[in-house]
């Protein structure tokens, strides 16, 4: 360079002009994130950014998780936007009383779908069959429980309750899993299931006292809340997230959810649902399978029946008060019916039914519990008189 010739800003500060080359990028790919985002093209997810919980929480000394009584929670995840109240013992359900003259009423049992994660609760699929029947539907779901938490809740609280039927929601997708303490995070405080001398006995991970009370860190808080404003550091998270979930994904994973599990996983769980019909005593009990995507599709390539649904078949057999009720063949009858796709049932964002696979469900266990024609609560009213005559 001549002497005569000046330096520009850039070549005066070589260092500086990198780090804003590099800030102007950083600017330039959180326009094109949010943009993403706006479009539909990229997921944008929601954390929560409180220190206390607020509204799931291991405070139950028997079942673990659980909700504060008369708690409001809005839940802002992901696209969801919805508000959670609960009644007085917990229950994300309006006030019921424990004695009842009605000859029908129902307990409800099951994770995140029971509960209706994400949809108003007159949304929900125990509200719609009780709007369409006029029979209590008593929703004790309640989000990231397995079968034994099931169990054990109705067991010790919801049995107390006058009824003469319980519905329990099955996911096999996470059920088997949710069962398994070996796949669980031991510092959370929830029953499991061992074998001692060929019996099952009840255990937990961690004692009451000393469990996680899931109070998030400070530190945690403060990254929430970053990747809740700058979207890029969103989708870059999410995008890690689904890297290490297909990186660990097993190679022998089968085909579908229903079948995902081991002998000691089926047995496991056919037990509990065993004590869960001798609780019930001559109530009947129907255990009601949700299909994921996977699920759905394979039904729809082939017209076999699931092993899940064989052993569960097999064990209804066996057992005098039980029945099977499987929804994957009612959502493709339907999709089939009305040209959709699984992803229509849910949520743009997350795998849980949205307002319309609430409805289908519905449906499904209307026709097949209460013999009335689905999609149609006001006929459904109409033979109110009927049904409660006859029961579920």
């Amino acid at each position: 360079m001549s002497e005569g010739q000046r330096q520009n800003w850039f070549e005066s500060n070589p260092g500086k002009a990198k780090l804003l080359v590099f800030l102007l990028c950083l600017g330039f790919l959180e326009v094109l994130a949010r943009a993403g985002v706006a479009a539909g093209w990229l997921p944008y997810w929601t954390y929560a950014t409180n220190r206390e919980p607020q509204y799931w929480v291991d405070i139950d000394p028997i079942v673990g998780r659980w909700r504060f009584p008369n708690t409001h929670f809005h839940n802002t995840a992901n696209c969801i936007d919805v508000d959670y109240e609960t009644n007085s013992v917990g229950a994300r359900d309006r006030e019921r009383s424990v004695r009842s003259d009605a000859n029908n009423r129902v307990i409800v049992l099951g994770d995140s779908f029971a509960e209706g994660w994400g949809v108003d609760v007159d949304d929900r699929i125990s509200n719609l069959l009780e709007t369409a029947t006029g029979i209590e539907h008593l929703n004790f779901g309640t989000a990231s429980w397995g079968t034994i938490q099931q169990w054990q809740y109705y067991k010790h609280y919801a049995r107390r309750y006058d009824h003469s039927a319980v519905f329990l929601f099955a996911f096999p997708q996470n059920d088997f899993a949710d069962n398994n303490p070996d796949l669980q995070d031991h510092s959370f405080y929830r029953p499991y299931l061992r074998k001692t001398e060929g019996a099952y006995e009840i255990f937990y991970t961690v004692k009451f006292d000393e469990r996680n009370t899931s109070e998030r860190p400070a530190y945690k808080a403060i990254k929430n809340a970053i990747d809740n404003k700058i979207y890029l550091a969103n989708v870059a998270r999410r995008a890690v997230r689904l890297f290490k979930e297909r990186r660990v994904k097993p190679i022998t994973e089968p085909e579908t959810d229903y079948d995902k599990f081991s002998e000691a996983d089926i047995e496991l769980f056919l037990y509990v649902l065993s004590r869960i019909a001798a609780l019930a005593e001559d109530r009947r009990l129907y255990i009601i399978t949700i299909p994921t995507e996977k699920d759905f599709e394979a039904a729809k390539a082939n017209d076999g029946e699931f092993e899940l649904i064989r052993k569960l078949r097999s064990f209804a057999k066996r057992t005098h008060n039980v029945d099977i009720v499987d929804l994957a063949p009612h959502f493709l009858s339907d999709a089939t019916e009305f040209g959709r796709a699984y992803e229509d049932y849910t949520f743009s964002c997350d795998r849980h039914w949205g307002a319309l696979g609430n409805r289908v469900a519905a449906d499904a266990i209307l026709e097949a519990v209460y013999g009335l024609p689905g999609a149609n609560a006001k006929s459904a009213l109409h033979k109110q008189a009927e049904v409660t005559a006859s029961g579920p």
